[in-house]
């Protein structure tokens, strides 16, 4: 290497170390540091978010209200812990030249300002992304300070407030009674654990009552949250005497919580709140003092008739005691036995491939499909047994399971199938695509091979001659896709073993 060569690397081994100084600008003296943990959380009680006409947090009475309205204490409480955490001694620059660089400056910054009493606990100034959080001003030193992001204050006011309907907690709950608008009131109850009818002859002769999908309904009813909070009395407000009404009681507390659901409305100008939906549903929550939208498909879920409660199973059987199955459609009949060397098929009326393998999981997914089949209402004539199919399900103790499917129909505008399960011997109607998945032929439960699309089975080592880019990218899609067969497997074998 020549003289000239060596010089010009000298010199910008020089240039380099003093920009990289002059990026980082360590205090000559002392040690720069951003620690805000004398900030008690419980002390703080204001939180100024932008300017003086920002979004103002306030607390109150153990309350945090913005906008006049309940705030998500919950959430506001979690970023006012995270301030206290705030400590950093990775000094990034104390030049205001660059604060616009890092945007901590008062155009792109977003000031946070932490109060107690009326006093200014910290004034901060939260910039863009660094490597591992953000860059955050503090008077005129800015740090890098890991895991505290802008974007946790940038949202609008909406995105401070609660939006629960109510607060209990849901294992209180003991009774829930409804009152729908042309419809007989009705009241769940739990007992043991489980949600029945109050008075089961509410429902008609010869229906069964779903424990399960009242379950689901209570939840969804104790943990709604609206889609806005409203404010003033907007057009659809619930009127008491007319509303659909839903109510429950909680253990320990005689006063009922209540919400009142309203006729729909069109708020597509978005005049009450600026993410309510073009077509919802306005309610009031006894527990809330602002009306509450609701998004229509929310409140439709919630007005449940009794007879929307109806079990509509029409197979009972417990998958891990199935020993045998046997399919017959037309003339394609298949039987799979469960042995010792697990699930492996003993009559096919179709060709296996050579090296044909049953795949154990498919057929626990199978089981758990035929479990799940529901009817989608009750069959209008008397069992026809035209374009009949069955499943035989053999369990343990050698007794058979039979479901039976007949002739085709429609139904609003669905095409169904007359069935008949082991539940109560009565038809019903289920959808055709019900059907069809539960009939698939032996190609349906294949052990599937390593293709092309397979990217769980490639050797990773096979990858070390592609672009890092590319290499990388397929490992990531390799790990997620484990990730989901993963989670899978966890929920056909939760499925599977369920009662």
């Amino acid at each position: 290497m020549n003289k000239s060569t060596l010089t010009a690397l000298a010199v910008f081994a020089v240039l380099a170390f003093v920009a990289f100084s002059a990026m980082r600008e360590k205090p000559e003296r002392g040690i720069s540091r951003l620690d805000l943990s004398y900030i008690a959380a419980d002390a703080v009680d204001k939180i100024l978010i932008g300017g003086d006409d920002g979004i103002d947090l306030e607390k109150k009475d153990g309350q945090w209200t913005v906008d006049g309205k309940m705030a998500d204490g919950g959430t506001v409480d979690r970023v006012v812990k995270s301030i206290g955490n705030l400590a950093s001694d990775d000094l990034a620059s104390r030049n205001p030249e660059r604060y616009a660089d890092l945007e901590v400056d008062a155009e792109k910054g977003v000031r946070v300002r932490v109060y107690a009493d009326g006093r200014v606990l910290a004034d901060l100034v939260v910039g863009t992304t660094s490597s591992s959080g953000s860059y955050v001003r503090l008077d005129d030193e800015v740090f890098t300070v890991p895991r505290f992001y802008r974007a946790t204050f940038q949202r609008g006011v909406d995105g401070w407030v609660e939006r629960r309907a109510f607060f209990d907690e849901l294992d209180k709950v003991e009774s829930v009674t409804v009152s729908l608008q042309g419809e007989a009131p009705y009241e769940l109850v739990k007992k043991d654990g489980a949600w029945q009818l109050a008075d089961p002859s509410v429902l008609a002769d010869g229906q069964r009552f779903d424990a399960d999908s009242a379950a689901r309904f209570v939840r969804a009813l104790v943990t709604l949250r609206a889609s806005a909070v409203l404010g003033g009395e907007p057009e659809g407000a619930p009127d008491p005497a007319s509303a659909d009404r839903l109510a429950f009681r909680v253990t320990g507390d005689a006063t009922p919580r209540t919400i009142d659901l309203g006729r729909s409305v069109d708020n597509s100008d978005e005049s009450n709140a600026s993410n309510a939906s073009s077509a919802s549903i306005v309610a009031r929550s006894s527990e809330r003092t602002h009306l509450l939208s609701l998004h229509k498909t929310t409140a439709d879920g919630l007005r449940k008739r009794v007879s929307d409660l109806r079990d509509w199973r029409i197979v009972a059987v417990t998958p891990d005691s199935v020993k045998r199955l046997e399919i017959v459609d037309g003339d394609r009949r298949l039987v799979l036995d469960k042995g010792e060397g697990g699930w492996a098929v003993a009559e096919s009326t179709e060709e296996l491939p050579e090296g044909f393998t049953v795949d154990a999981a498919a057929v626990v997914r199978r089981l758990a499909a035929i479990k799940g089949l529901r009817a989608v209402g009750e069959s209008p004539a008397a069992w026809s047994g035209e374009g009949e199919a069955s499943l035989t399900l053999t369990v343990d103790g050698g007794s058979t399971i039979l479901v039976r499917f007949g002739a085709e129909s429609q139904r609003d505008g669905v095409v169904v199938v007359s069935a008949v399960g082991n539940v109560d011997g009565k038809p019903y109607l289920v959808a055709k695509t019900d059907r069809d998945r539960v009939l698939a032929g032996v190609d349906s439960f294949r052990q599937r091979e390593a293709g092309s699309g397979d990217l769980g089975q490639i050797d990773p080592a096979a990858l070390q001659k592609l672009p890092p880019e590319i290499r990388d990218s397929l490992l990531k899609q390799m790990a997620e896709k484990r990730q989901r067969d993963e989670l899978m497997k966890r929920a056909v074998e939760a499925q599977g073993s369920a009662p």
